[in-house]
């Protein structure tokens, strides 16, 4: 069956409005279907030949990895899973 798991709200907008570049540090704190990582890191990768930066895609449900790892974004060196809930961002990121 070919369905559709999730198509991600404001998708163009949110691209748009984060500027990204190519190594920049990126979060997405609801990962679910991936629709936003997955564009994050192409726009990372668009940007420039060479993306030193990095996404972090939180998600408690081990459901969106599954959705990540169908999408190839588990091959991303640029890319980390995250399970656990986004109010534990702190406990995550080096800053």
């Amino acid at each position: 069956m070919n369905e559709i798991y999730h198509i991600p709200a404001m998708l163009r907008e949110t691209i748009q409005g984060l500027n990204i570049q190519p190594d920049g540090l990126y979060v997405d704190v609801t990962c679910g279907g991936c629709g936003h990582s997955r564009a994050i890191l192409e726009a990372m990768r668009r940007e420039g030949d060479e993306a030193k930066g990095k996404l972090y895609s939180f998600d408690q449900d081990l459901d969106a990895l599954e959705n990540a790892r169908q999408l190839g974004m588990d091959k991303h060196e640029n890319w980390q899973f995250v399970h656990s809930n986004f109010r534990y961002l702190r406990n995550f990121m080096d800053y």
